[in-house]
């Protein structure tokens, strides 16, 4: 761990608190520890994984309905066919060094890593024989909803490459008095929910965004032309 020896000459006028002293010296402390970040600036690396599909073919209409329910804010008003589950998620690594400034301790990341994703899984209703018109009109139609959440994970990746590296700016650094009982670990704890946080208010937001993509596809309108395409509803 690499010292920095800081020797703070201060004249007192007057009464001063302990309190602004500490203020003071902590906004020093941190504005040396930026510093240091400036000459070896952390690296962001944004990656992602579309999953692999995962076929259902197990559940009943109703047992889908109830999946619905739990999915989507999406009253279901028909019988369901089909199901697209997508379980996006987002994970956050980062690699946090040390160092001592002028009697505080700082921490601030080398490395920070954001895996954005996908767990795809289709739920076709178990009633549905395969190779039968409406088994492969259901499919088409989870196609179109794999191909949604496709989309949509690229643009959020997109946003994730400009805007996260704003929020490691913006989170900074963690600065504790080298007296603090304080571990390097529970301070690396510390800067990465900061960074969880921020990146949640991304997430939902996109989450929300994809929602409602995959509610444009699920119109009764559609579902009532797609059911014209089987004669005899086989």
């Amino acid at each position: 761990m690499r010292k920095l020896l800081t020797l703070a000459l201060m004249t007192v006028i007057g009464l001063t608190l302990p309190a602004e002293v500490y203020a003071a010296s902590l906004r020093f402390a941190k504005e040396m520890c930026k510093k240091e970040i400036r000459k070896n600036p952390p690296q962001t690396e944004i990656r992602y994984n579309y999953g692999e599909l995962k076929i259902n073919h197990e559940k009943s209409a109703e047992q889908l309905v109830e999946l619905m329910d739990e999915m989507y804010p999406l009253k279901v008003t028909h019988k369901l066919n089909g199901l697209t589950s997508l379980s996006p998620y987002t994970v956050v690594e980062s690699n946090i060094v040390g160092t001592e400034v002028s009697g505080y301790r700082c921490y601030y990341p080398q490395k920070v890593s954001v895996i954005i994703g996908y767990e795809p899984t289709v739920y076709i209703n178990k009633e549905l024989a395969k190779g039968t018109c409406r088994f492969n009109i259901t499919m088409r139609h989870e196609q179109t909803h794999l191909d949604i959440g496709y989309l949509s994970l690229n643009q959020f990746l997109q946003t994730v490459k400009i805007e996260f590296p704003k929020i490691v700016d913006k989170v900074g650094v963690t600065v504790i008095p080298t007296s603090s009982k304080i571990t390097a670990d529970e301070a690396s704890a510390e800067l990465n929910d900061k960074y969880r946080q921020q990146m949640s208010k991304l997430f939902d937001s996109f989450v929300k965004y994809m929602t409602s993509q995959q509610m444009q596809i699920d119109s009764v309108e559609a579902y009532e032309f797609e059911g014209s395409l089987c004669p005899n509803n086989s």
